[in-house]
């Protein structure tokens, strides 16, 4: 190490490295200091400390100050120029993009032999193209789109060669062409970008976020484009934008008319088949959109987004074999996309291909991490119908770790599968405790998804569990919440039933098929009524009432109907009979039309009169 007059200043910076490695950052920032104070005229150990500094996260007034000393202290060019390189990566951060921009530029100066030696003359062109890069960049946040573009080019065969990513390259020089307005070279630029990366054409475009400075971005856009059309009404790429920017704005049949007059003129152009496929997908046509993508895939390379779409588009038409050839495609050549993994999986899931399906569904939980909620139950499910309990309670218990103190529906159902593999396992008691669990939970819950959890540890119970009393205790709870519940009742005679109490369940049983017989004369009652057929009506609501004497309705859609005849004496009879089960029956009929010819009947009078008496 250079200019190290005091031998301890190296053993202390490697020290210092090694503990950084290890995130001990308060040891290893104080061994650098004790490496400063060693060789304070050496560049070295205060390049190191503001790197520590930046790593750790830590005090950035420092960083930059030990950065200003170590450049004031470089005896050599190439030691400048990496304290100049560090200085700008400081101060982009922090927004003062003009300063780093000028400390690259003054690095790339000493690069580029400006007033130095024949060590920098002779220095690696890839130091030279990146810092170009960092120039650029740090330029075009600081507003200087001009010199930007200038040293973005200047980045060409770093680009190419070294980072092997031109269509990076090319989709940062199209944003910088857009934004300074250069549109016939930014479709130039396009025309190379779909050669050599069609991913990312489309995300190259203004994003269309509805922001004033966006819109002002893309009206300046489509000006632009026009006016390149106008000078070559014949030109294809700038159409292909231009439908490209109407696809992302959600604007479908404007963006479909610019590529058919597009393939007009071009007919063998893959991309502008690809993005017609894509856009006849959002509009649902699903045929003609797989027409276009098949026709892209024909003419143009192998790209992710082409195999993605053409995947899609098979799955919407139907053709699941062939989504599914093109899912492993996709896996193959572009492993890791997590989307494609569940879709895979869904499409080999309905094809009955259980195992492939777990597997996908497998691989998609190892690519999230933590894996979500809805997929672990997904697993669970799989897993118990390929016959593998002890899978499917981990995935299940994992849930149970990951789901939080407030999610107390997913926690619910969680537990109540959890009890389901419990209970096939034979783990009777692991099952009831889990159960029972369920049902705390379940008593915080709406009683809609109440309901439904309570059936399910119900059927659990009976089905599984063997366990007649327990399950008849859930069922009254379900009917204390709702006595005509027809699924409950036929639940709680089963129980009564498993439970050898014969009478009780016939009994149940019977009641049950009341309900159903007293739902079936309801609705075919009103459905007379709909067509005017008034005393029918009330004969089906009379025999209704005898099956299920408690529902209140009955009585208020008979006198309904004779307030239809014109009779208001029993009118007002079955509205009091429906008021006495219900109190807001009268004030219901208050704006009820089916009761305009009798509302000011004396007999409905009495009724209005008693009813507010009582309410007094």
């Amino acid at each position: 190490m250079a200019n190290l007059s005091e031998g301890s200043a190296e053993p202390l910076l490697a020290q210092a490295m090694v503990l950084a490695r290890q995130g001990r950052w308060d040891e290893a920032l104080e061994l650098a200091e004790r490496a400063v104070q060693a060789a304070p005229d050496a560049p070295e150990p205060l390049l190191a400390k503001a790197r520590l500094l930046r790593a750790a996260g830590r005090d950035r007034t420092a960083a930059l100050r030990s950065l200003r000393r170590a450049i004031g202290c470089a005896q050599t060019p190439l030691r400048r120029v990496e304290a100049l390189r560090e200085y700008g990566l400081m101060l982009e951060p922090i927004g003062r993009h003009r300063e780093a921009a000028a400390a690259f530029e003054e690095a790339l100066a000493l690069l580029e032999g400006q007033g130095a030696g024949a060590e920098i003359a002779a220095a690696d062109r890839a130091r030279r193209e990146e810092l170009a890069d960092l120039a650029a960049r740090a330029h075009e946040r600081a507003g200087d789109l001009q010199r930007a573009l200038v040293r973005h080019r200047q980045t060409e065969r770093w680009y190419r060669e070294v980072r092997l990513d031109m269509g990076s390259y090319y989709a940062r020089e199209a944003e910088l062409l857009e934004r300074l307005g250069r549109y016939d070279e930014l479709c130039s630029c396009y025309a190379r970008l779909v050669e050599v990366d069609p991913d990312r054409v489309l995300f190259a475009q203004p994003a269309g976020r509805p922001t004033p400075a966006t819109a002002t971005r893309i009206k300046e856009f489509l000006h632009g484009i026009n006016q390149v059309l106008a000078a070559m009404p014949g030109a294809l790429v700038p159409r292909v934008l231009k439908a490209g920017l109407f696809y992302r704005l959600g604007r479908y049949r404007h963006a479909e008319t610019l590529l058919r007059r597009a393939l007009e003129t071009g007919p063998e152009h893959f991309y502008a088949w690809h993005l017609l496929g894509k856009v006849l997908l959002k509009q649902g046509k699903r045929q003609r959109a797989l027409r276009a993508l098949e026709r892209a895939a024909a003419l143009g390379p192998d790209y992710l987004d082409l195999a993605r779409d053409r995947a899609a588009a098979l799955e919407m038409c139907g053709q699941l074999e062939e989504a599914d050839a093109a899912y492993r495609h996709i896996e193959t050549h572009w492993p890791g996309d997590a989307e494609m993994l569940r879709r895979a999986a869904q499409v080999r899931e309905s094809l009955g291909r259980l195992e492939e399906a777990y597997e996908s569904y497998r691989q998609l939980a190892v690519k999230l991490l933590p894996p979500e909620p809805d997929l672990l139950v997904r697993l669970a499910e799989l897993a118990q119908r390929l016959g593998r309990p002890a899978e499917a309670q981990e995935h299940l218990d994992e849930l149970l770790r990951l789901l939080g103190p407030q999610a107390h529906e997913q926690r619910a159902r969680a537990l109540v599968r959890r009890a389901a593999v419990q209970a096939e396992a034979g783990r009777e008691a692991a099952a009831l405790a889990d159960l029972e669990a369920a049902c705390a939970v379940a008593a915080e819950l709406p009683a809609g998804v109440r309901r439904q959890l309570l059936l399910e540890t119900a059927s659990l119970l009976l089905e599984h569990l063997e366990q007649p009393e327990r399950a008849l205790a859930v069922a009254d709870a379900l009917l204390l919440d709702s006595p005509d519940d027809l699924e409950a009742l036929a639940l709680r005679g089963d129980a009564l039933f498993k439970a050898r109490r014969f009478e009780e369940a016939v009994a149940c049983y019977t009641r049950a098929a009341d309900r159903r017989l007293a739902d079936a004369l309801m609705e075919q009652g009103a459905q007379l009524f709909e067509q005017e057929r008034f005393d029918k009506a009330i004969g089906k609501w009379n025999e209704a009432y005898h099956k299920n004497p408690q529902a209140w309705e009955i009585h208020y859609n008979a006198a309904a109907a004779y307030a239809r005849l014109g009779r208001p004496a029993p009118a007002a009879r079955y509205l009091e009979a429906a008021a006495q089960q219900n109190p807001g029956a009268v004030a219901l009929m208050e704006k009820d039309p089916n009761f305009e010819l009798v509302r000011e009947a004396d007999e409905m009078a009495a009724v209005r009169a008693r009813w507010r008496a009582q309410r007094r």
